[in-house]
């Protein structure tokens, strides 16, 4: 122990030398590979300063992670320093280049304090499971939130989009109850927000979605509610989403909205927040919405609304998604509607309700109810995709959305607590069929 601490004490002396003359401070390295090498936990702790963390795990008894992480470390072969920084606080990290046995290769750091001690042994990095929706509800706890919020719409191609900040940056977002979470462009995050060591589900109406990142500590304002820091997941989105030049920022989704009833008003170009208890009880007085006609009930699944659609006696499972510009149907499905669908020659691609898109053909659903509420003859797109996930374990066990078509015929009040759909009259409804 005597010598050890001799040798640590000229290393130390060493780094500080070396870290005031600009000069390399290999013998550190050196000193630091050997041990990581021959598994000497001890003489490593003895470099690191007592709240050193290793790697990206949390701080923890390094006395008896160390050992456990040098037993299954491989072998240092060869390294050479890749870079060498110094902090504006005077911390000093650096990275190697290194090769291990078995063919691998890596790039350890070693981040020092002034005075040489360890404040971060970076040998090892665990990827982190985040849950999505637990990351939107923590962030939306920490802001102030109005019992209700009137919020004009922009509608593009049917689509429902408002206008909001993310990072500064004024633009748009889709609002898509389909779309379980808010979902940013990644184009408006900043670099240095995205944690590369994170795993999470992203569960939309195609299924498991590919190709997303994970961005911490983003702001968003949006229904009078200002998020300072978002953790949320973002892609790169191409330009189809752009609104009258504006930039397009990502999609609001329902874990925005879930402890609100949602009012859709494509009249008025509206939408309309209020907030409810747990119950479905609103927390405050009501937003006249016009002549309520009738309601109905509707299961949630995930984060999709389900009703049944009666056609012709049969019940058809259908979930509820404003981010769909036409209503959808399982092919399939098509046997059981008989005349109740009238066939279009017109064929549109399709896309973002399975794994791909294709060239799908289209018709009307003629004589549909929901309860006793007979609803216009409604657009629809037959798919040959799964939807939701069809059947699979994540599956909705749904045969088709019901967007636009359905949605702008009334006003729709959708109270996510209670489970319960609303329909309200308007003097001059947006026809689904002309």
């Amino acid at each position: 122990m005597y010598k050890i601490s001799i040798c640590l004490f000229a290393l130390l002396a060493s780094f500080l030398s070396a870290k005031a003359q600009n000069s390399d401070i290999e013998p550190m390295i050196d000193y630091i590979v050997e041990a990581i090498n021959t598994k000497q936990d001890k003489n490593l702790l003895q470099l690191m300063r007592e709240d050193c963390t290793i790697g990206n795990l949390e701080s923890g008894d390094n006395t008896l992670l160390l050992p456990a992480i040098l037993q299954k470390f491989s072998k240092i072969l060869t390294y050479h320093i890749a870079s060498d920084s110094l902090y504006s606080n005077g911390d000093r990290l650096v990275t190697l280049k290194v090769a291990y046995t078995g063919a691998k290769s890596g790039t350890p750091t070693f981040t020092f304090d002034q005075s040489g001690r360890l404040i971060n042994l970076g040998i090892i990095r665990m990827r982190k499971k985040v849950d999505a929706m637990i990351a939107l509800t923590d962030a939306l706890s920490k802001a102030s939130r109005p019992d209700t919020v009137s919020v004009p719409i922009q509608l593009v191609n049917g689509l429902i989009y408002v206008q909001a900040r993310l990072n500064g940056q004024k633009g748009y977002f889709l609002f898509d109850s389909g779309c379980p979470v808010i979902l940013l462009n990644r184009r408006f995050t900043e670099k240095a927000s995205i944690v590369k060591d994170i795993d999470f589900d992203f569960l939309g109406m195609g299924g498991k979605m590919d190709a997303l990142v994970w961005s911490k500590a983003n702001s968003f304002s949006w229904a009078n509610t200002d998020l300072e820091e978002l953790d949320a997941p973002a892609k790169d989105f191409d330009q189809e989403h752009s609104v009258a030049g504006s930039e397009f920022l990502g999609m609001i989704g329902y874990g925005f909205f879930k402890d609100y009833q949602l009012s859709i008003d494509y009249q008025s170009q509206l939408l309309l927040l209020e907030k409810v208890e747990n119950s479905g009880k609103l927390v405050a007085a009501p937003i006249y919405k016009g002549k309520l006609i009738t309601s109905s009930r509707f299961v949630m699944k995930r984060h999709l609304p389900v009703v049944q659609i009666n056609v012709l006696g049969r019940l058809f499972p259908m979930g509820i998604d404003c981010g769909a510009n036409a209503n959808v149907l399982q092919e399939n499905s098509i046997s059981e509607l008989g005349k109740a669908f009238d066939p279009e020659s017109q064929q549109v691609s399709i896309n973002g309700v399975g794994t791909g898109n294709e060239l799908s053909s289209t018709g009307y659903v003629i004589g549909a109810k929901i309860g006793k509420l007979n609803l216009q003859d409604m657009f629809t797109v037959l798919t040959r995709q799964p939807i939701g996930a069809g059947n699979e374990k994540n599956g909705l066990g749904i045969v088709g959305l019901l967007g636009t078509p359905f949605l702008n015929q009334y006003t729709t009040t959708l109270n996510f607590k209670s489970g319960t759909i609303m329909f309200y009259h308007r003097s001059n409804p947006t026809l689904s069929r002309l």
